[in-house]
């Protein structure tokens, strides 16, 4: 898969951006596959789920600046602004915000410092039907404190300034579950608990050629195999490291802080057309398997039902795909959706994901973002990859399972968990977030095997100060 990876310098807030960005670019490997895992929100506000084997600090946003309220509002006073000198063409909000961290805490990264990767690799038999065979990424720290956090609302009134650009779109009755929406007849805006999702009806033509991409083809991918159909390196309107410092300045004056690692597919209106084409062919054939005569009607006959689909795709329909991790205390909260096993409750990774095309920005969603509340009375001293990979190979060994399992990757994160009944507060724990693949003795008809193997993967997270495995 095609994948590529960009890094910004944290000096003076992530606006600032390396020498075209330190690109990485990498064909099915990247520095660790640089697949992250979680599924995405496919319709507006749905997130599909992943499912998976003391002293009060002061108040500050996972991944926002501190001092943020959690209600509307509040953050319709919004933060601190300041203004730089970076611009971009059609693109809203480009004043690069002030760095706000919660306070540096002893033995954690202090605040304005970069998330400094380390990179390992570890290949090692554990014994049993365990092994480890992967890259390992981390943040250079050795020790975290477990957060309490909550989903944030976001700053009304800012988002609106900032997305809309001057215009003055009309506020929507609130919904149900206390959501805010604005609408100008040519862009929306959703705000609710943790999430803010703002598109403009540009980017309901190239739903249909997207979406339609499972998010089980690659558990450690949030584009799902996008890498795999759209190969551009840039598109003609700007390059990918233009369209990145553009998205960057407008995510930072939403004050949100993002880790420097960047996933990013250019879009290209000849594979769109493909998709499209293709898709429809294939949702005909499926239909015809039942019965089922396909219509262009929009009716629930129609192969493209649901979507707006366009004769022809043109350069004017280029756009970047961008996959951001959100970061606290300088350690980015997992993107992974997984279900806890106790209660069956979703627990949702944070993501930020941006399209942007020639005329900016088509499409932003900030999903599952906290607000911390407060932290441990002390940070706890971390796991190393090692020690995590010992800890997974004896709960693997202990469950007699046949499989051959092998730990293809490993990365440090924080890991949202519930603590109380509300779907808003969790628990942001560090943990080792290791991608296990099993490969198994695939059965014939007939036959108890036919020497054949088949494999898939699941997503284990290894508490990093505990040791315990997060189910």
């Amino acid at each position: 898969m095609r994948q590529e990876v960009f890094y910004r310098k944290a000096t003076d807030g992530f606006s600032k951006l390396t020498d075209k960005f330190g690109i990485l670019i990498q064909g099915g490997n990247m520095m660790r596959n640089m697949k992250k895992c979680t599924s995405f929100l496919i319709t507006a506000f749905i997130i599909l789920g992943l499912t998976a084997c003391g002293p009060k600090a002061p108040a500050g946003t996972a991944g926002s600046n501190a001092g943020a309220s959690n209600t509307p509002e509040a953050n319709a006073q919004g933060a601190n602004v300041s203004e730089s000198d970076a611009s971009a063409s059609n693109v809203p909000g480009l004043s690069a915000a002030e760095t706000n961290t919660p306070d540096a805490q002893e033995d954690v990264l202090t605040a304005g410092e970069s998330v400094r990767n380390t990179t390992i690799h570890i290949s090692k038999d554990y014994g049993g039907n365990f092994s480890a065979d992967a890259d390992v990424l981390a943040p250079d720290i050795s020790s975290a404190h477990i957060m309490t956090a909550k989903r944030m609302w976001f700053d009304e009134q800012k988002a609106v300034s900032v997305l809309f650009d001057g215009k003055t779109p009309q506020k929507e009755a609130a919904a149900a579950d206390g959501g805010i929406s604005y609408s100008d007849g040519s862009a929306s805006l959703l705000l609710t608990p943790g999430t803010l999702y703002y598109r403009t009806k540009d980017c309901a033509y190239y739903k249909f050629p997207t979406d339609s991409f499972s998010a089980d083809y690659d558990i450690n991918s949030v584009g799902s195999g996008l890498g795999e159909v759209y190969r551009q390196e840039n598109l003609g309107f700007m390059t990918k490291e233009e369209a990145l410092e553009a998205v960057s300045l407008v995510l930072n004056k939403l004050s949100i802080d993002v880790a420097d690692e960047v996933e990013c597919y250019a879009i290209d209106s000849a594979a769109m057309q493909e998709q499209q084409d293709k898709r429809i062919k294939e949702m005909s054939e499926y239909m015809e398997t039942f019965g089922i005569t396909p219509a262009d009607d929009k009716s629930e006959n129609d192969p493209t039902y649901g979507y707006q689909t366009k004769d022809k795709f043109t350069s004017d329909d280029d756009f970047y795909r961008f996959y951001f991790k959100v970061v606290d205390n300088n350690i980015p909260i997992t993107q992974k959706t997984y279900t806890t096993q106790a209660n069956e409750r979703g627990m949702e990774g944070s993501v930020v994901e941006v399209s942007f095309s020639k005329k900016g920005i088509m499409e932003l969603r900030y999903s599952a973002i906290y607000q911390m509340q407060s932290t441990d009375a002390a940070a706890g001293q971390l796991l190393s990859a090692e020690e995590a990979l010992q800890k997974a190979a004896d709960i693997c060994n202990g469950s007699n399972s046949t499989d051959k399992i092998t730990v293809t990757a490993a990365d440090l994160e924080y890991v949202p968990t519930p603590y109380n009944d509300s779907y808003e507060d969790v628990k942001l724990v560090p943990a080792w977030s290791l991608t296990l693949q099993y490969d198994y003795a695939k059965p014939a008809k007939g036959e108890k095997n036919d020497g054949k193997t088949d494999s898939y993967k699941k997503i284990m997270f290894i508490n990093a100060v505990t040791g315990e495995e997060i189910r």
